[in-house]
């Protein structure tokens, strides 16, 4: 935890859950998660499973499962998740990527439509 008196500056690797009430200004490796509460500050890039933004960043996140931005929650930089939710009143500027964890299976050709005629272009 990083209190709401406290600045950390550099980078932080964790295997357990990270929260930042303070100012965190550097690289975050979270394996199970990290909470940025109301009056928190992150600038750097964030790496973890879930991530739940109450306070600020600045900086790309890369949420390997949930990512949630609640109504006080601003997010200024790009996110690549694989599930996102964003609350009315939360502010979000970047580019969002959405993940998967496991490969998507290909799609079976659908017998079921091959009797259909064919659609004509022709005028």
């Amino acid at each position: 935890m990083i209190g709401s008196c406290s600045t950390f500056n550099g980078t932080l690797n964790s295997t357990a859950i990270v929260r930042v009430d303070g100012i965190f200004n550097g690289e975050m490796n979270a394996e199970e998660g990290v909470i940025i509460g109301e009056g928190g500050y992150v600038k750097g890039n964030i790496k973890s499973s879930k991530v739940t933004i109450a306070g600020k960043i600045e900086g790309n996140v890369f949420c390997s499962n949930f990512l949630e931005l609640t109504s006080s929650g601003k997010l200024l930089g790009d996110v690549k998740v694989k599930t996102l939710n964003i609350e009315e009143g939360a502010i979000f500027q970047g580019k969002c990527s959405m993940v998967q964890q496991e490969p998507i299976p290909s799609v079976a050709k659908d017998t079921e439509n091959d009797n259909l005629p064919a659609i004509s272009t022709e005028e």
